[in-house]
């Protein structure tokens, strides 16, 4: 993959990797907190709440994660004591959020939606608006 501007070698690969995210069709599901599970590609923004229920509010899944027994301070699952389980959807949801919560230049997205619930009416992501652009909240 060509990514204009960014040198080449190991100190290019890491600038690369710094700069995008990438939701596979087999994500992984992390028996963390929601917050957690969205922010964990920005450590350093754990905290920020806004932008955590902002962006996944973009994506769709914003009231399924306040209305979990902890909110956004819930562990994603059933082993923890007030955990929960999500379904096939709702995890495809958080792995898009997690992707978007990154604000990265480049997001990859290989089917993400492949394996679980039917495509929905309003697309997650589409040019020039929905999470790929904060600004503008919805299609």
């Amino acid at each position: 993959m060509a990514y204009p501007g960014r040198g080449k070698g190991r100190k290019g690969r890491d600038r690369l990797r710094v700069q995008s995210a990438v939701t596979f069709q087999d994500y992984l599901r992390y028996r963390l907190t929601a917050a957690e599970n969205i922010a964990l590609c920005r450590p350093g923004h754990l905290t920020d709440r806004d932008r955590t229920q902002t962006t996944a509010r973009l994506v769709g899944i914003n009231a399924v994660l306040r209305a979990l027994p902890d909110g956004y301070g819930t562990r994603l699952s059933a082993e923890f004591s007030r955990g929960a389980e999500l379904s096939l959807g709702q995890w495809q949801l958080i792995a898009l959020v997690r992707a978007f919560f990154c604000d990265a230049p480049l997001v990859v997205l290989d089917e993400p939606a492949a394996a679980g619930a039917p495509p929905r009416q309003r697309r997650p992501c589409s040019p020039g608006c929905g999470p790929c652009s904060p600004a503008v909240p919805s299609c």
